[in-house]
């Protein structure tokens, strides 16, 4: 749990964690590279190509909904516009 608190704390450490894991800790930011980070250098793009996997993160928007328990119960789906 200290170490938990130790790498949330720390901004840097904290990106680190977000972008490579624990490993990416440990190693102080990703380890020895890969073929897209000397691919990346050659054609210009500085530290190397590399690409977050899975999906994009969005900021969390906050919409209030009145629903009644039972609508919760069953699953009810709503549809929100923008």
């Amino acid at each position: 749990m200290t170490e938990a608190y130790e790498i949330l704390s720390n901004p840097e450490k904290k990106e680190l964690y977000d972008k490579y894991g624990m490993e990416g800790v440990k190693n102080g930011g990703g380890g020895q590279g890969d073929f897209g980070d000397i691919l990346g250098g050659l054609f210009g793009f500085p530290g190397g190509s590399r690409k977050e996997s899975g999906p994009k993160k969005m900021k969390g928007k906050l919409r209030e909904l009145n629903v009644t328990l039972e609508d919760v119960y069953e699953g009810k789906m709503v549809e929100i516009k923008h």
